[in-house]
């Protein structure tokens, strides 16, 4: 059976890691989208192309979703040096990728040929077809700065600002990559991956002959939502749908692939709305689709972490004997010393340990000199850190980092730092926490989960507690919502932040004032560790805030 697939990135990937798990791989031809590719640092990025054959090779992050595991970053560190562009990262291992595709894009090679020929080094028995070879690019306008790419809209921005369009600059000009219709018409079912409608699956059909292609096939495609229970599993395409006036629900995704698309597979989550799906003249089928792994999917509500859990037995300890951190140390090692030197500290598998701001951003290099016997000289780096002030008061100053994260002075701190430095916030938290993970198993051997916290206030209440600024290895927020309380109600709005309540549990031991720069928290619900990520999965988009 040959089979044809209209991809986006990671959603799609997983897909096709459990396609060709069934299928013979050599009967797959997958039509990817190359309206997300850039060029940046000299480099043609194709991030979809990437996605679709690092996770088909095992080779990807499984937290990101995007890159190689195993990353180190020292390019980008020092090319921050020099041209100051780091909110677009490639790893050192994945630069190879890049700097092949783009030195054979210099020869003269099509990017359909350069891309048969990454996915044969790879190993993969299936075609990765560029959906065309043209300057197909996704433009984004988003409130209060107009168009942009779609790169500085997911990436930069964080896809945390409101869009009210899209466009898709050169499809008019654009033709199928050789090899695109054939592999239509040719195929037995056609399947539209769980990709973002708008962004991810757009593009290809704004493609010269795509969408006309598909409706001529209509009986044999078949369409997977990405969207179970009314959202994304991961991205903005529950709030980009929304924002562009569709209905973020397997009807809305229906309702826009009703005339390319005879079937919709949607979750069990989503059986309900089956009739919906039908309305709309389309054939509903429900399967578990949630894939954890390739050849898994999870069954109703698994998307929550840890529904009904609970925790018994919960203990906290610090681990003293952390010595002093400076730039450039393994701090992941000087955790693991630390803790198999104490007397009952050692890691354990299941284990959450919750490193302090400070030493991370030590270790990482992120301190600044300013002027020690000025108290405000460090006032130009809150400024700079800044993307947006919300609340000036005397010195004070609340803000919007480009983290996402509303706290006082950007995060910039001046205190457990040596005098004349000030230090500056972990340019990205939750990959921090990523690499001190990493770093434990690699010292440990043990699997433990990672919080990266730090100290902020809270608006309408006095003091200050820890929150998690990064994490990996553990859910973010736990979704409650469709379970029942103790008397038998349906929760309706319950998220709990379990990453904050882990850290500030954490700063119990740690304090404000002492030289404990890591804390463990053991016996936290198993069913709460997993993929994590504080931006995506704690951070409140603008449009959901009342105070913004």
């Amino acid at each position: 059976m040959q089979i044809a697939v209209l991809a986006g990135g990671v959603g799609a990937a997983r897909l096709l890691a459990g396609i060709v798990q069934v299928v013979d791989p050599g009967e797959v031809a997958v039509i990817a989208n190359v309206g997300d590719d850039l060029v940046i640092h000299g480099l043609h990025v194709s991030p979809d192309i990437d996605t679709v054959i690092y996770t088909v090779a095992g080779a990807i992050d499984p937290e990101r979703g995007w890159g190689l595991a195993g990353e180190t970053w020292q390019a980008m560190d020092g090319l921050r040096r020099y041209d100051g562009i780091d909110w677009f990262n490639l790893g050192d291992r994945d630069l190879g990728t890049h700097l092949f595709r783009t030195q054979r894009l210099s020869e003269g090679a099509s990017l359909s040929e350069v891309t048969s020929e990454i996915a044969a080094a790879w190993g993969l028995g299936f075609r990765v077809l560029p959906v065309t070879e043209g300057p197909l690019r996704t433009m984004v306008t988003v409130v209060d700065e107009g168009e942009i790419g779609f790169q500085e809209y997911f990436v930069r921005r964080r896809h945390d600002v409101a869009v009210t369009g899209v466009r898709f600059d050169g499809a008019e000009s654009c033709a199928p990559s050789p090899g695109v219709l054939e592999a239509l018409a040719n195929a037995d079912v056609i399947v539209i991956a769980p990709s973002n409608p708008i962004v991810s699956i757009g593009p290809l059909l704004a493609v010269a002959g795509l969408r006309e292609a598909l409706a001529a096939r209509r009986d044999d495609v078949v369409a997977v939502s990405p969207i179970v229970a009314g959202a994304a599993l991961k991205g903005p395409a529950d709030r980009m749908m929304t924002e562009l006036g569709h209905d973020a629900s397997v009807a809305g995704v229906a309702r826009l692939y009703r005339d390319l698309a005879a079937t919709l597979v949607v979750d069990e989550a989503d059986a309900d709305a089956a009739p919906l799906v039908e309305a709309e003249g389309v054939r509903c089928v429900t399967r578990p689709t949630i894939m954890s792994r390739p050849g898994v999917a999870s069954g109703p509500g698994a998307h929550r972490a840890g529904v009904g859990g609970s925790m018994t037995g919960l203990e906290v300890f610090g681990i003293d004997g952390v010595p002093e951190v400076r730039p450039g140390d393994d701090l992941a090692g000087m955790i693991a010393a630390a803790a198999s030197g104490g007397a009952g500290t050692e890691l354990a598998d299941g284990d959450v340990v919750v490193v302090t701001q400070k030493v991370v951003s030590k270790a990482e290099g992120m301190l600044v000199e300013v002027d020690p016997d000025d108290p405000l000289s460090h006032k130009p780096l809150v400024e700079r850190e800044s993307v947006r002030v919300l609340r000036r008061r005397g010195d004070l100053v609340i803000s919007e980092t480009a983290h996402g994260f509303i706290c006082a002075n950007a995060g910039i701190d001046l205190s457990n730092v040596d005098r004349g430095f000030a230090a500056l916030l972990p340019r990205d938290s939750d990959w921090s926490a990523r690499r001190i993970r990493d770093g434990l198993r690699a010292r440990a051997g043990v699997e433990v989960a990672v919080i990266v916290s730090d100290t902020f206030g809270r608006p309408w209440r006095r003091g200050l507690t820890d929150v998690a600024i990064g994490v990996s290895g553990i859910h973010a927020v736990v979704d409650l919502r469709g379970t029942e309380d103790t008397r038998g109600r349906e929760l309706a709005v319950t998220e709990v932040c379990v990453a904050d309540e882990i850290a500030g549990a954490a700063d119990m031991v740690m304090g404000k004032a002492s030289d404990i720069a890591a804390a463990v928290v053991r016996g936290v619900d198993p069913a709460w560790f997993g993929d994590g990520h504080v931006g995506r999965q704690v951070l409140r988009h603008p449009s959901e805030d009342l105070f913004r």
